[in-house]
């Protein structure tokens, strides 16, 4: 069984071709894919550059499950969703869904993640997002903006 260092699923070809640059610039044998082959080559870092920002959420759910049963067979260290860095998710876009379903797949509580884009502190869960730090919510996932 290959290991895998990371897998990333970016939610378009734009933000899983930066990724796999990034990778490289850091010198990770890498690969960016457009879909799901039928066995990786030799590599350290594997980039599904997937079209899930814009179609409907079920199909932005179909196609990153099967991506995770695909990488099933190989042991992935880390997994990195990729989603648009300009967060224009609406309240029935695929960020929060897509999150969400990785949180029930692993069956995990939380996911921390973090944005760039923005210009004030954010914490989002889900599609909630929140102006400042100032709210009496409890939200179980922190993102920080630089």
């Amino acid at each position: 069984m290959n290991r895998i260092k990371l897998a990333v699923i970016a939610d378009d070809f734009t933000g899983g071709a930066d990724a796999a640059s990034f990778l490289k610039r850091k010198h990770a044998n890498v690969v960016l894919l457009t879909g799901i082959p039928l066995m990786l080559p030799d590599c350290d870092c594997v980039v599904f550059a997937l079209k899930i920002r814009s179609v409907p959420v079920s199909d932005a759910i179909k196609k990153v499950h099967d991506v995770l049963l695909f990488l099933e067979q190989y042991q992935v260290e880390h997994l990195y969703y990729k989603y648009c860095s300009t967060f224009d998710s609406t309240p029935k876009g695929n960020i929060g869904p897509v999150m969400d379903f990785l949180l029930d797949y692993y069956d995990l509580t939380y996911i921390t993640s973090l944005i760039d884009a923005q210009k004030s502190p954010l914490l989002i869960y889900s599609d909630a997002v929140l102006k400042d730090f100032k709210t009496e919510k409890k939200i179980p996932c922190i993102l920080y903006s630089s």
